[in-house]
Parts: C-alpha cells; sequence; structure tokens
C-alpha cells in the first residue's frame, strides 16, 4: 500500500473538511467550519437538571435516573448546554462540562 486516505469517520466526511492551508490563509474560515459540542452529541437524548442537581453533579456526585446507559447532553434550567454525561447503572454522571 503506497497511499491511504480517510474519506469518512462517523459523521464526518472530506468533503466537509477544510485544508490546513485555508485555515492558514484565511483565520476566519476556521469560524464557520467549527462544530459545536452540543451539535456533535445532537443524537443523544437531552437532560435538563435544576439548580441544585446541577450543583451535585458538577461537584461529583452521582445522580440517581432512570436513563438507560448511554451518553447524555446536559443542560440547566435555562436551557444552556453544559456538558455531557454519562449515565451507567442508573446513575449519571459528569463526563465533559463546558460551562459552570
Amino acid at each position: 500500500m503506497k497511499e491511504l486516505e480517510r474519506t469518512r469517520v462517523g459523521q464526518f466526511s472530506i468533503e466537509n473538511s477544510i485544508s490546513l492551508e485555508q485555515i492558514e490563509t484565511n483565520s476566519k474560515t476556521i469560524e464557520k467550519h467549527l462544530i459545536t459540542m452540543e451539535h456533535f452529541f445532537s443524537d443523544k437524548e437531552a437532560i435538563t437538571l435544576s439548580e441544585k442537581q446541577l450543583t451535585l453533579l458538577l461537584n461529583g456526585v452521582l445522580l440517581n435516573t432512570q436513563k438507560p446507559d448511554d451518553i447524555y447532553r446536559i443542560y440547566d434550567k435555562n436551557h444552556q448546554f453544559i456538558g455531557c454525561g454519562v449515565c451507567k447503572n442508573q446513575k449519571l454522571k459528569r463526563d465533559i462540562i463546558l460551562s459552570q
């Protein structure tokens, strides 16, 4: 094998990519092509937490839930995206937090 080019990874394809040269010549190019974490996980179910639940989660407390094992988008009571959590054995744990 002389060359290997990856054209797709999950929902991302080479048609939607930009080159390093494009980024270097126009810094605004990258801003138009960035994918937010919220958008990346848009296929995952959202969970909205009360202020008390969010405080507990951010402090590392596992929250009881009836949700199946999976990754979840976490929102505060004002519907602001906070980050992602992982549910395992009906316990929700914070995973990636963007805002506090």
